[in-house]
């Protein structure tokens, strides 16, 4: 524990009320149109908004994804430490360690579109190989809205190194640390895109099964050549996801 790393309660049986005051944290971009996310945490007071005004609301928007608001979602999010410690430590490497698990309130139904994936401790996908990224992320580079449903592209893995050497050239943003708990990857202008493909799946045959290999994190401008997709790589944190498994 530390000034900026910290526990938090967690109560079952409170409901913030309606139109009280509450306080919001992230890295998040400052205003609507901001190209870059802010260079360290901000947080912002707001106030809650009673569910049937926002369901109400949300229900009156044309031409995009429609969005449910409702009370059956309960789950319990556990973000790795380490990526909180160096947000306050080491500003530049915030971005690494951008992982978490989620802990469902029941058990998922499991159908066509819903299955479990594979983790390997001891798999790497080789440089080269072929894998799939899915999301409801933008199509395209400064698109107005995200897919209104999921969508799937190959992608290619790149080398380490040369992600590494192609993010330190570039200038006027703040710099994107490339170690060996992330992997990258993109192909032919195929890439994850802004908002809604971040915490999707990058998946790889192995075996003859699909294989949870990365973790959409960040990147610079949606499928460019010289900047791949960064993704958190599964694998790199096994011991830690068996940990919280078995303590939660």
């Amino acid at each position: 524990m530390t000034e900026y790393v910290n526990t938090i309660c967690i109560k079952p049986d409170y409901t913030a009320p309606d139109h009280s005051s509450c306080v919001v944290a992230g890295w998040g971009k400052l205003s609507q149109g901001a190209e870059f996310s802010a260079e360290k945490p901000h947080h912002a007071s707001v106030k809650i908004v009673p569910t049937s005004v926002c369901a109400v609301n949300y229900d009156k928007l044309e031409g995009v994804p429609r969005q449910v608001i409702d009370e059956c979602v309960e789950v319990c999010i556990i973000q790795h430490d380490a990526n909180l410690t160096k947000a306050a430590e080491k500003p530049e490497e915030w971005e690494l360690y951008d992982i978490a698990l989620l802990k469902l309130s029941r058990p998922a139904h499991m159908t066509e579109y819903v299955n479990t994936i594979c983790i390997k401790p001891d798999y790497t996908a080789p440089d080269h190989s072929s894998c799939v990224v899915a999301g409801w992320g933008k199509l395209s580079q400064g698109a107005e809205f995200s897919a209104e449903k999921p969508h799937h592209a190959s992608v290619k893995i790149v080398p380490t190194s040369v992600c590494a050497v192609n993010y330190d050239k570039l200038e006027g943003v703040p710099r994107q640390v490339i170690d060996e708990s992330v992997i990258c990857a993109n192909d032919a202008g195929r890439d994850a895109c802004e908002v809604f493909d971040s915490g999707g799946p990058l998946a790889c045959i192995h075996d003859g099964h699909w294989t949870l290999t990365g973790v959409v994190s960040t990147g610079n401008i949606c499928g460019h050549p010289d900047y791949p997709g960064i993704y958190t790589r599964v694998n790199h944190f096994y011991d830690w996801i068996e940990s919280v498994i078995e303590a939660n």
